[in-house]
């Protein structure tokens, strides 16, 4: 009831200035900022964080609500995810005269304000403390230029290891049973560090689950990569369980 009535205080805009002046700082996702007054500008910066991942229209809710917009993110990452297909997006432009710089499926809020905003600063933030430079290297010369500085503090010999599991035919579409024994089993060995599995495939991140829990271990993080983005281990396991017969559909 409280939430509630809370959300109903929230609504009205000189409620919302009232609260600014005890509370001038307010985190939000971009979606739950439409609770915030109406569409118009309470604040004198918006900053949305992790950008190149947030479309367009859901962007537009915070972004009204400020004089002044911070976007930070990183195009070169992962995009948006969009439910939209691309039949209906090409006739909604063709019918609004969207251009390019504006279609929502391609471009996330940072990608349609680095096209269309010739005025704003565009800052690069080069120093790179999270992984070491031979993991890093290849992102920094294929999407930075070789611009970013690797900062990184590590004595690691192999921070970068590729193990060649061979192939097997799994029940389920898109899981590979070999590579999920390997991995519980370094699971095992290296319990006293915080690990992380990725995987490009669902079904995998399932099975990989159920043999965690089945081996007595629920500290490990398993996901895909869009469930993961941002976070941070101390091994990070790439499970790509691809075979002669992985399917993307």
């Amino acid at each position: 009831k409280q939430v509630v009535e809370f959300n109903k205080f929230l609504s009205i805009g000189a409620n919302v200035e009232k609260l600014l002046k005890v509370f001038p700082i307010v985190a939000t996702t971009c979606i739950s900022a439409h609770k915030i007054g109406k569409p118009e500008p309470y604040f004198d910066m918006v900053i949305i964080d992790e950008a190149s991942q947030c479309n367009t229209a859901v962007s537009l809710v915070p972004v009204l609500r400020g004089e002044h917009l911070m976007l930070v993110g990183d195009p070169q990452q992962l995009n948006p995810v969009i439910v939209l297909d691309e039949i209906t997006n090409n006739i909604l432009k063709k019918k609004y005269n969207v251009s390019d710089e504006y279609d929502y499926c391609k471009n996330s809020i940072y990608k349609t304000y680095l096209a269309c905003d010739s005025v704003s600063d565009e800052v690069l933030l080069r120093s790179h403390y999270r992984c070491h430079k031979k993991i890093v290297e290849f992102n920094n010369k294929k999407y930075y230029n070789d611009k970013l500085q690797i900062m990184t503090q590590s004595n690691e010999t192999k921070p970068l290891v590729y193990v060649d599991i061979q192939d097997a035919r799994s029940q389920e579409k898109n899981t590979s049973i070999n590579e999920v024994e390997q991995i519980v089993e370094y699971c095992k060995l290296n319990k006293d560090k915080s690990i992380g599995i990725i995987t490009p495939f669902v079904n995998q991140r399932k099975l990989i689950e159920q043999k965690m829990k089945e081996s007595g271990m629920s500290n490990i993080t398993c996901g895909t990569v869009h469930a993961f983005q941002g976070d941070e281990k101390d091994v990070i396991l790439f499970s790509t369980a691809i075979n002669d017969e992985t399917s993307l559909k």
